[in-house]
C-alpha cells in the first residue's frame, strides 16, 4: 500500500514537472513570435523591415487601450476613402509601395478615433510622425539622419487641401513630428484634433518604393510626464492606458498614379497643383 501512494506521489510529481516544463518552453516560443516577424531580403530588397513593424515602446502589458485609431486613405485609387473597403486597408497599407502619391499631388487621409469609454476622461496627446525607411537592411535604418532624409522621398502633410497650415515636413528635422495635446476623449475634447489631413508628393522617393512611414499615435499624457518617470510614481502611472497607434507606408513618383474614379472624384480626395522645394 505504501508502496502504491510512492509511485502515485512520483507520477504526480512527474506530471507537474513535465507540465510546468511544457508550459515554460511555450512561454518562450511565444516570446520568440513576439519579437517579430522573419524579415528576408529578395533580390537585396527588405519588403518588411523593423522599422514597418508597430512602435510599442511607450506601451504596458497589463494596460488597457485609449481608443481604436485607423489611418486610412485611397489604396485602390477609387476617388474613395473607405473604412469598409478591404482594398482600402489591411496588408496593403504596411507593404511597399503603400500609397503612391505624385510629385505635385495631394491626396487625403482619414484619422479615425473611436475612444473607448472607460479612456474618455483620459488626458492625452495625438501625434504625427514621418519615417524613412531604408528597405537595404533588415533593420530599415539609416547611417544617421542626414542620410535619412536625403535618401527617402520628400512630403509634406497639411492639414487642408489649400495647404495654409503645415503639420509635417520631412526635410526639416523640425518638422517630423507633430504634437497635439487633448484635455479628454469626449466629443467636446476631440473635435481640435485632426479627422483628415492632406499628404502632398513634393520629390520621388529614391532606391526603393514604400520608403516614407506615416505614423499616427495617441498617447496618455499621465504616464508619459516627468513627474511619474520613476519610483512609485511610475508604477502608479502604469496603471493608464497602453497607447493606440497606426501606421502607413507611401511613396512618391515622379508622375501620379493611375486613378479609376468611381464619382469623378467627386469628393476630391485627390487633387493636383504646383509644388516646390
Amino acid at each position: 500500500m505504501l508502496t502504491s501512494k510512492k509511485n502515485l506521489l512520483a507520477a504526480q510529481s512527474g506530471a507537474l514537472i513535465f507540465a510546468v516544463c511544457f508550459a515554460a518552453s511555450s512561454f518562450c516560443f511565444a516570446g520568440d513570435n513576439k519579437a517579430g516577424i522573419p524579415l528576408s531580403a529578395v533580390n537585396g530588397v527588405f519588403q518588411k523591415t523593423k522599422r514597418d513593424l508597430p512602435n510599442e515602446s511607450h506601451a504596458h502589458r497589463y494596460q488597457g487601450k485609449l481608443a481604436k485609431l485607423d489611418l486610412d486613405g485611397d489604396f485602390n485609387y477609387d476617388g474613395v476613402v473607405s473604412n469598409s473597403d478591404r482594398n482600402d486597408s489591411g496588408e496593403i497599407q504596411e507593404i511597399p509601395p503603400g500609397l503612391v502619391v505624385g510629385v505635385g499631388e495631394l491626396t487625403q487621409m482619414v484619422i479615425r478615433l473611436s475612444p473607448h469609454k472607460v479612456a474618455l476622461n483620459a488626458r492625452t496627446r495625438i501625434e504625427l510622425e514621418v519615417i524613412g525607411i531604408n528597405r537595404s537592411v533588415a533593420s530599415g535604418d539609416f547611417g544617421s539622419l542626414r542620410e535619412e532624409i536625403a535618401s527617402m522621398g520628400h512630403i509634406r502633410v497639411w492639414a487642408d487641401s489649400k495647404r495654409s497650415k503645415l503639420l509635417l515636413d520631412s526635410q526639416k528635422t523640425g518638422s517630423r513630428i507633430w504634437t497635439m495635446p487633448l484635455e479628454d476623449l469626449r466629443p467636446d475634447g476631440i473635435m481640435a484634433a485632426p479627422r483628415v489631413i492632406w499628404v502632398e508628393g513634393v520629390r520621388a522617393s529614391g532606391a526603393h518604393t514604400g520608403d516614407i512611414r506615416l505614423d499616427v499615435r495617441l498617447v496618455d499624457e499621465r504616464r508619459e510626464s516627468d513627474i511619474q518617470k520613476g519610483g512609485v510614481a511610475a508604477a502608479v502611472a502604469k496603471m493608464g492606458f497602453r497607447p493606440a497607434f497606426d501606421h502607413v507606408l507611401l511613396t512618391v513618383a515622379r508622375a501620379p498614379h493611375k486613378k479609376a474614379f468611381v464619382n469623378g472624384n467627386l469628393e476630391r480626395v485627390w487633387s493636383t497643383g504646383d509644388s516646390a522645394e
